[in-house]
Order: structure tokens, then C-alpha cells, then sequence
């Protein structure tokens, strides 16, 4: 098994970073403690990560080819094309030959 460790490196050092700061220089910080500030640091980490998530989700595309352009069969997304002779199924052969 060819395992890379060093992803897994990166982000527990990171964390451990991350938790080391939280913990000896958070109360330093005077941030009152109120339900808006308790709901502030809840939902801004899912907040930003739905942000990114959208922004690098691919955008919908329609697929249309028209037969003047490419002399084929045209293709939109709700075609389905036709099956070549060896994938009709075996009712379909059998009706052909009577």
C-alpha cells in the first residue's frame, strides 16, 4: 500500500497550532459572551466552506449539437441516442426473425 502521510502531517500540526492558539491566547481577547457571537462562531466555518463549495462547483452546461453543424445525430440532454443492433435485447431479435 503507497500511503502519502504527509497530507495527514500537515493538518494535525495545523490543528494542534490552531488549538494551542484557542486555548493560550483566547482569553486574552475580550469577546462578551452572547447568543449572537455563540451563533457567529457556529455557523461561519459552514458558511465560508458552503461559499468555496458553490464557487468551484462546475456550472451547469447544455449539450446541443445541431445536424446542420456537425452532420450527426444532434445530442441535447434530454435524447437518449439509439442502441446499436447488438443491444436490442433478445424479444426484439426474436420478433425480427418471425
Amino acid at each position: 500500500m503507497n500511503t502519502n502521510i504527509s497530507p495527514i502531517l500537515k493538518v494535525f500540526t495545523l490543528s494542534a497550532a490552531l488549538s494551542l492558539a484557542i486555548k493560550y491566547a483566547g482569553p486574552s481577547l475580550s469577546i462578551p459572551s452572547t447568543d449572537l457571537n455563540a451563533l457567529i462562531a457556529v455557523f461561519t466555518p459552514s458558511i465560508i466552506l458552503a461559499a468555496i463549495l458553490g464557487w468551484r462547483s462546475p456550472q451547469p452546461t447544455q449539450i446541443k449539437l445541431s445536424i446542420k453543424k456537425i452532420g450527426a445525430i444532434a445530442l441535447t440532454r434530454n435524447a437518449s441516442p439509439k442502441l446499436p443492433h447488438r443491444f436490442h435485447t433478445r424479444s426484439h431479435q426474436q420478433a425480427a426473425t418471425q
